[in-house]
């Protein structure tokens, strides 16, 4: 029995522009900055000897059957790579908030394929693993890279920042109510937000290279979000209140994020914030993806 455990860090959108209507394949266009933060899950995969396929997680909240991303990457790695029948054991000790815009679903879908890439087949290049993981989902890809990257189509296109962000705590907070994607998304369609509440990439892109966060950061999905989960405002307000600039909402929400000109700014202001929000926690910016920790 051989088993691997990865570090699944979670993502925090510097920037996310949306585009009306949807494609044709029902998705988005967007253009977004994605960055990886320290804030992670950890992933343990396990073989064994016996076929099978079986999921365990320390929040009893999270699904454990074909629902979970994890199971369906494992699904997918065996197919693609034409492994025999073998045993996967997953198990998910988890840090990422569900419901939150984090990513944490599909951070777990990415370790799940590095791991196995390790245990059964470490020839296999990253474009071949990311090809696995956009099927499963357009966040999956970034994870197996990490760092600061720009997301096109549906988010699954990748490409390195230009000038990635430096290290710098970061502070997360999660309302204790969670934003479905879905329904998000189906307000921002009857017109809820938009417009003007991101920059345009470029513009985010040149400020980010330029080193002026506050101009590159933007939503346009806040204003959705806030309509169904009214505490993502208080969020925002709180960490504007706590000295943190620049403040966004993550992806769909409800998780929102603050920057802080310190690790000691950033700690005393996750503490505050804790007694407000049952989720506010401090951490650094992540240069990479998804990590093997220990074999």
């Amino acid at each position: 029995m051989r088993s691997i455990a990865i570090k699944a860090p979670a993502k925090i959108n510097l920037h996310l522009k949306v585009f009306r209507p949807c494609r044709p394949d029902g998705f988005h266009e967007v253009r977004t900055i994605l960055q990886a933060i320290a804030l992670a899950d950890v992933v343990e995969v396990t073989l064994a000897r016996e076929a099978g396929l079986g999921l365990t997680c320390t929040d009893p909240a999270v699904p454990t059957d074909d629902s979970n991303l994890a199971i369906r990457a494992a699904v997918q790695f065996v197919q693609a790579v034409g492994y025999p029948a073998i045993g996967i054991g997953i198990h998910i000790r988890k840090g990422i908030p569900m419901a939150a815009g984090l990513g944490g679903g599909s951070a777990d879908a990415a370790a799940t394929l590095v791991g196995l890439r390790t245990l059964l087949a470490p020839e296999m290049a990253d474009g071949q693993l990311e090809s696995i993981g956009a099927d499963l989902g357009s966040d999956v890809p970034f994870f197996i890279r990490g760092g600061t990257q720009v997301g096109l189509g549906r988010g699954d296109m990748l490409a390195p920042a230009r000038q990635p962000l430096s290290e710098r705590p970061v502070v997360i907070v999660k309302p204790a109510g969670g934003c479905s994607t879905r329904e998000v998304y189906s307000r921002y369609d009857r017109g809820i937000g938009g417009g003007d509440d991101a920059p345009a990439l470029d513009d985010a892109l040149e400020a980010l290279s330029a080193g002026r966060l506050e101009d590159a950061v933007g939503n346009d999905l806040r204003p959705a979000a806030i309509a169904i989960v009214a505490e993502v405002g208080d969020a925002i307000a709180a960490l504007r209140d706590c000295g943190l600039s620049p403040v966004e909402m993550s992806g769909s929400g409800s998780a929102c994020f603050g920057f802080a000109n310190s690790e000691e700014q950033a700690v005393a202001a996750a503490r505050a914030l804790s007694e407000r929000f049952p989720f506010a926690r401090a951490c650094m910016t992540w240069a990479s993806g998804c990590e093997v920790l220990r074999e």
